[in-house]
């Protein structure tokens, strides 16, 4: 009574922990291809009443009455077989045992476990002990790869296929053999590489495996014109792809000499203008990042008399307007004969193209126009009253005496 109560306690342990093991997952068993993993024990009653475990039990799996995928239970009743997403029948096989089946769910990534419990058929045994596979089967796959790209699979060191991302390559190899699976582990052009994050891997069972590439694209950093120096100039190199990018505070003005300096204007990525100084972008292609300033030159426009107008900075290939008044002075007049310099020009008012850094001056002449002509026409006015005067004294003056 014992013993049959040790064997029913049993039998609801095993049976508890085979409904429990069907929602047991294991992070190890992720399978991106949408397939699970279904493991677990097979047991059975000898003629002794005891529970042992059977060894070389058949495991199928069945869908809509077609068989997907077949194992057997090896060393201490244990089997394991891989299945894609989906329902199925698992049916137990053994000769000398009751067929046994249950359904069960197959998840994405999922690892499930399910044991069963073998019962004496009683009947005469006439199937054949099945012979253990010879091979174990191993799936390889690759992610994280752009369209046309492809990574070389070597399997042992030597080419065994190209692969993209979704393809897979099964591999078949003897039992009680290590194989060593590896990919390309850095793919780059244009701009942009794609780096293996585990880029081989020992094999030694079944296996389903997916080498994963991350991407990485390159930033190319310069000025315009080229050649300007910043304090603090954004890293040229590669980013992880979707890294966020803040440039520095680009300086407003650069001063080349006296007279050349750069004005910022802007950041530009790939030719596009960015918001803000500093401004931010993300990596998410290969790029080219500019600091772009506009030049700038020195007008200084000078006069000996007077002021003149029109000194200042200009970008380069704008045009300036100079001027000055054309004459100072009443009695004596100074007059305005012309620009020298980097400029010649005889208007007052000029307008000039600024194509460098530019030193002007206004040149002047004397004019003695007005005073002389004030000093004739006093001359002439003291000339008129002096001959008025005599000729007036010349008429009141009687005429002499005559004498016998």
């Amino acid at each position: 009574m014992a013993f049959k109560a040790l064997t029913i306690s049993l039998l609801c342990l095993l049976a508890v922990s085979g409904l429990a093991g069907a929602v047991l997952c294991r992070d190890d068993a992720y399978n991106p291809y949408g397939g699970g993993i279904v493991h677990g024990q097979v047991l059975g009653f000898n003629w002794f009443n005891e529970l042992i475990p059977v060894v070389w039990a058949e495991v199928s799996a069945w869908r809509d009455g077609e068989l997907v995928a077949k194992a057997y239970s090896m060393a201490g009743g244990h089997y394991e077989i891989i299945l894609p997403v989906g329902w199925y029948t698992l049916v137990v096989e053994e000769p000398g045992y009751k067929t046994v089946s249950r359904e069960i769910f197959v998840s994405s990534g999922s690892s499930t476990a399910i044991n069963f419990v073998l019962e004496l058929s009683m009947e005469p045994i006439h199937k054949p002990k099945p012979k253990p596979p010879t091979q174990y089967r191993v799936e390889v796959g690759v992610s994280g790869l752009p369209e046309k790209v492809k990574a070389k699979l070597y399997v042992d060191g030597a080419v065994e296929t190209e692969l993209g991302t979704g393809e897979t390559c099964k591999l078949s190899f003897e039992n009680g053999t290590q194989h060593k699976l590896s990919v390309t582990e850095m793919l780059e052009g244009n701009g942009e590489r794609y780096i293996a994050d585990q880029p081989s891997i020992t094999v030694s069972a079944e296996k389903i495996h997916v080498f994963n590439y991350r991407a990485e694209y390159f930033l190319r950093f310069t000025t315009e014109p080229e050649g300007l120096s910043l304090p603090s100039t954004p890293r040229t190199g590669w980013y992880p792809a979707g890294e966020a990018v803040t440039t520095p505070t680009a300086p407003i003005l650069l001063e080349e000499s006296p007279v050349v300096r750069y004005r910022f204007k802007a950041w530009t990525l790939d030719g596009k203008e960015l918001e803000g100084n500093p401004a931010e972008f993300t990596m998410n292609s290969p790029h080219l990042l500019k600091a772009v300033y506009s030049k700038e030159f020195l007008v200084e426009v000078s006069s000996p008399i007077g002021e003149a107008e029109g000194s200042g900075w200009y970008p380069a290939g704008s045009t300036a307007t100079i001027t000055v008044q054309p004459s100072l002075g009443f009695w004596v007049k100074q007059v305005f004969t012309g620009w020298t310099g980097d400029y010649v020009g005889r208007n007052p008012t000029a307008t000039i193209t600024v194509n460098k850094p530019m030193r002007i001056v206004a040149t002047w002449t004397v004019d003695y126009t007005p005073i002389t002509l004030i000093c004739i026409a006093a001359a002439a006015a003291i000339l008129t009253s002096t001959a008025l005067i005599l000729k007036r004294r010349r008429g009141s003056t009687p005429p002499p005496e005559r004498t016998g």
